[in-house]
């Protein structure tokens, strides 16, 4: 892909893992370590975003929170949620698994890369219709 996407992952690892996965892959990344840093970068940010890639606890504004503050300035943004935690406990931070697109971790890279292309795709094709 060459997509536009903002990563937003408190945890410096996966950060890492994932960002560097998503540019080697030929995406363009931006990163946040919370949600406040991830609102500062997109406002800050003047070209177009396709998709946030957000976990869904963080201290502070959760993914659910980012999400929806981004998507009332860029309402056609793609949205993908990440979490380790348990259904219950992703559900209690407004992420309902039929209506999101989640990704579960751990993950790996493959699958990184394919939920993401997948999420994208799926925006690009009802723009379409």
């Amino acid at each position: 892909g060459t997509e536009m996407i903002l990563v937003v992952e408190d945890e410096a690892p996966v950060r890492r893992i994932v960002a560097r996965t998503l540019a080697a892959s030929g995406y363009r990344v931006l990163v946040a370590e919370d949600g406040e840093d991830a609102l500062e970068l997109e406002r800050s940010y003047e070209g177009h975003i396709d998709l946030v890639l957000t976990d869904v606890v963080m201290p502070g504004m959760g993914g659910r929170q980012v999400a929806d503050a981004i998507r009332i300035r860029r309402p056609g943004v793609g949205i993908l949620f990440m979490s380790g935690y348990t259904d219950d406990e992703v559900v209690r931070h407004g992420v309902l698994a039929l209506e999101d697109a989640l990704l579960q971790k751990p993950f790996t890279p493959p699958l990184l890369l394919r939920k993401v292309r997948e999420v994208l795709d799926a925006k690009a094709s009802s723009r379409r219709n």
